[in-house]
């Protein structure tokens, strides 16, 4: 209580700084719901039982012996661990980035009960018949059994890090953590794709590197009052998920990145892909945008693919995060909702009707238009403020990722402003 009412204090003083919203959220994971931004990092998500499997493998189920006998040796480096293990396994439930800090105290428990739990056992084994008397010998008994015990453990062992844990799964997902973790690409190479493709997906970074070379240089200090969208340089607007790659690789300016700090801008972003090309294009001139980048995720033939890692499966967060109602916009997704006429729950055949306020986003068009024409060469979708300026796919030529159906696609549009909003023109 004291050092809650000093800390209080010196906040409200102005001596230090208040704590991270973030790690309020970790200590309080009630509280994350009023804060969709927070919600929509799937690195904040709270960890599931399995998810310390998938992480640790066996280990996992010795941790509660370990704790017993560091509590059973009652000493200040035991009480130290015990504290450690369950104040970091409840930081890494409630945010699942955070499994990492409970590794150590996970692997320190461990080992101290296979210690404590083998060293009799194998005395045990080492123990020789003993005679009593003449006729008499003792033999220590259950050597059979503990064989057996031990055998069974490392067989347990050989199951997380042999086979893995992903038993399951198909084969593609099995084995060592260590080996699949070192074969899986990049999220760049992988082009964020969800599920691992067999060799490096190039559409993510070949439009990055298209973006650097072929877009004029963004500024390197804040625009000046009163300028108009191009005469600066290009700025991008994006979704926060490739803000990093587009500063980085492409050495663009975007609106926001991975970080996640200008929560405004975010807001404005996701206002603006939720809202018609007339609406959007004031928040565009307001940040002197001249492109607009999207990601859709689709199979090769034509169905959407949102759970792919495309940008038709983050539009709910675009929502949500202005503070908008998803719903609106489709309740089974955008464009489209879902009438159960047979009341049994499940989609069927002609139950999906369109939703024209969700079909008249930005976001919905811009995605429309790029698939569209990637499948089949021309659009029905008509685009009034943004023409194409690249696309990361071949017209009328979709190009699934290696090993998948999925086909990823990057576009690149051109922002054109309406002639009595402005004068520049965006190259």
């Amino acid at each position: 209580m004291l050092v809650a009412a000093a800390y209080a204090f010196l906040v409200l003083k102005g001596f230090i700084s208040p704590v991270g919203l973030k790690f309020l959220f970790a200590v309080d994971p009630t509280q994350r719901v009023a804060h969709p931004l927070f919600e929509s990092v799937a690195e904040h998500k709270p960890s599931s039982w399995a998810t310390f499997y998938y992480n640790f493998g066996i280990g996992v189920l010795f941790v509660p012996i370990g704790i017993f006998f560091a509590a059973l040796m009652a000493t200040n480096l035991s009480v130290f661990i015990i504290i450690y293990c369950l104040t970091s396994i409840y930081f890494a439930s409630s945010m699942i980035r955070l499994n990492m800090l409970a590794a150590p105290a996970v692997s320190l428990l461990w080992a101290l009960a296979l210690k404590r739990t083998l060293t009799p056992l194998i005395l045990n084994l080492k123990e020789t018949s003993q005679s009593l008397g003449r006729r008499v010998k003792f033999k220590p008994i259950g050597k059979d059994l503990i064989g057996g015990l031990l055998i069974l453990m490392f067989a347990l062992f050989a199951l997380t890090y042999v086979f893995g844990t992903d038993f399951v799964l198909g084969p593609k997902a099995q084995g060592p953590r260590v080996l699949l973790h070192a074969d899986t690409p990049t999220t760049l190479s992988g082009a964020s794709l969800s599920v691992k493709p067999t060799s490096t997906v190039s559409d993510w970074i070949e439009t990055l590197i298209w973006m650097r070379e072929n877009l004029p240089p963004s500024p390197l200090e804040p625009p000046p009052p009163g300028a108009k969208p191009g005469e600066v340089g290009t700025i991008v607007a994006s979704w926060w998920d490739y803000g990093y790659w587009i500063t980085v690789v492409a050495n663009k300016t975007t609106l926001a990145d991975n970080g996640t700090i200008n929560t405004t801008q975010i807001q404005q972003i996701g206002r603006m892909f939720m809202s018609n090309e007339t609406e959007a294009i004031k928040i565009l001139e307001k940040y002197l945008v001249t492109h607009v980048v999207v990601y859709v995720t689709f199979s090769k033939d034509g169905y959407d693919a949102p759970g792919y890692g495309g940008d038709n499966g983050k539009w709910r967060w675009m929502a949500l995060i202005p503070g908008l109602n998803d719903t609106l916009f489709g309740n089974y997704t955008l464009g489209w909702d879902w009438v159960d006429y047979n009341k049994n729950y499940q989609v069927d055949s002609g139950e999906t009707i369109s939703n024209s306020l969700g079909q008249n986003t930005v976001l919905y068009k811009l995605m429309t238009y790029g698939k569209e024409m990637t499948l089949y060469g021309y659009s029905t979708t008509k685009l009034e403020y943004f023409e194409k300026a690249h696309f990361s796919q071949n017209e009328g030529q979709p190009n699934p990722a290696p090993g998948t159906s999925i086909v990823p696609l990057v576009c690149v549009y051109r922002v054109k402003y309406p002639v009595e909003s402005t004068n520049s023109t965006t190259t």
